[in-house]
C-alpha cells in the first residue's frame, strides 16, 4: 500500500492539474447555484420540511423557503465574512424583491409538509440592500481554469512533461501531500452526485493520468509497469465504489422518506375517514330513534285527546307517557356517544 501511495503522488505530480480541474467541473456541473441571470438572481433547489397548522403550513413554508432562498444568493454574491455581520429584512420586505417563484415538489399531510422551491429575486433591491450594509458583492463566479505548465526554450520548442521543463522540475521535486488524494475526492465526489455519463467520463480522465503516470515510470526505468497502473486503477475504481454506495444509500434514505411521509397521509386520510362514518352512524341513529319517538308521542297525544271527557285518569296517564317519550331521545344521544 505505501507503494501504491508513492505511485499516487506520481500521479498528481503528472495529472492531476488536468483531473482535478476537470473533475471539479463535472461535480459542479449538476449543482444549480444562485447567479445572476440578467436583472434576476435565481436560487434553485430550496428544501423545505415544516410541521404545523394545516391550514398555514404553505405559507410558512413559502415564508421560509424564500428567506432561505435569498440567504443562498446572499452567500453566492458576498463573502461569508461580510455577510457574518447582516440582519435581514423581514418577512414582508423580502416577499417584495421576489420576481416568481416555483414549487418544484411538494408533499402534505394534516401536520406536516415538505417541498421544494425555486425563487426569482429582483437583482436591484438586493444590490441596494447590499449597498446600504456596506457589504461589497460580485456578479460573477469565477470559473475553474486549467493551467498546464508549458515551458519555450531559446530555440522556440515548447515541452511540456520533459525534465527540462522548470515548472515541471519544481512540481516533480515536491514531497507528497494531502492534496495528492484530491483527484479520488474529485471523483469520488462525481460518482456521488452525478450522472452515470459524467461519472464515466471523469472515470476517462483519470485513467488517463494513470496512463501517463505508468508512461512517466517506463520512462525512468521502472519494471513493474502493469502493477503500477493496476494500482492507480484499484484506487480510483475504490474511491468510485464509495461514492456510487453513498449515492445509493442516500436515494434510499429519500425513498425511506417519501414512503413515511404517504403513509403518514394516508393514515391522516383514514382517521378523518373513519371520523366521517362514524358521524354519519350517529346521526342515522339519532334519526331513527328520533322518528320512532314522535311516532309514539303523536299516538300517546292522540289517545289522551279521545280520552280526556270519558276518562281523565287514562288521559293523564297518557300525558305523563308521552313526557317520557319526548325525554327518550336525549338519553339515547348520551348513550351512543358514550
Amino acid at each position: 500500500m505505501g507503494v501504491a501511495a508513492g505511485f499516487l503522488g506520481k500521479i498528481c505530480k503528472l495529472a492531476s492539474a488536468l483531473a482535478v480541474a476537470v473533475g471539479i467541473g463535472l461535480a459542479t456541473l449538476g449543482a444549480v447555484p444562485a447567479e445572476a441571470q440578467q436583472n434576476v438572481y435565481v436560487a434553485a433547489g430550496i428544501p423545505v420540511d415544516i410541521t404545523g397548522d394545516l391550514a398555514t403550513l404553505r405559507e410558512k413554508a413559502m415564508l421560509q423557503a424564500q428567506r432561505e432562498g435569498l440567504q443562498k444568493v446572499l452567500s453566492t454574491i458576498a463573502s461569508p465574512d461580510a455577510l457574518k455581520n447582516i440582519t435581514l429584512p423581514s418577512d414582508d420586505e423580502i416577499t417584495s424583491w421576489v420576481q416568481d417563484f416555483e414549487i418544484e415538489e411538494e408533499k402534505t399531510s394534516a401536520s406536516r409538509y415538505i417541498g421544494r422551491f425555486t425563487f426569482r429575486f429582483m437583482a436591484d433591491p438586493i444590490r441596494q440592500f447590499l449597498s446600504d450594509q456596506g457589504v461589497a458583492y460580485a456578479e460573477t463566479e469565477s470559473k475553474a481554469v486549467l493551467v498546464l505548465p508549458v515551458y519555450t526554450t531559446e530555440t522556440g520548442d515548447t515541452e511540456l512533461w520533459g525534465p527540462t521543463n522548470p515548472w515541471f522540475a519544481a512540481w516533480a521535486a515536491r514531497q507528497p501531500m494531502t492534496a495528492d488524494l484530491a483527484p479520488l475526492i474529485a471523483f469520488y465526489t462525481v460518482a456521488a452526485n452525478q450522472s452515470g455519463r459524467r461519472i464515466l467520463a471523469a472515470t476517462g480522465i483519470l485513467e488517463l493520468g494513470a496512463l501517463l503516470a505508468s508512461l512517466w515510470f517506463v520512462a525512468r526505468g521502472a519494471e513493474a509497469v502493469t502493477f503500477i497502473f493496476l494500482s492507480i486503477t484499484g484506487m480510483i475504481a475504490a474511491a468510485g465504489f464509495v461514492g456510487f454506495n453513498i449515492r445509493t444509500r442516500r436515494a434510499y434514505l429519500a425513498a425511506l422518506e417519501d414512503r413515511a411521509a404517504r403513509l403518514e397521509a394516508e393514515r391522516d386520510r383514514e382517521t378523518q375517514l373513519a371520523a366521517a362514518a362514524e358521524r354519519a352512524r350517529i346521526a342515522r341513529e339519532m334519526h331513527d330513534i328520533v322518528a320512532h319517538n314522535i311516532a309514539v308521542m303523536i299516538a300517546l297525544a292522540d289517545g289522551a285527546a279521545y280520552t280526556s271527557e270519558a276518562s281523565p285518569e287514562r288521559a293523564a296517564a297518557m300525558s305523563g307517557a308521552d313526557r317520557l317519550w319526548a325525554k327518550a331521545p336525549e338519553s339515547e344521544r348520551f348513550r351512543m356517544v358514550s
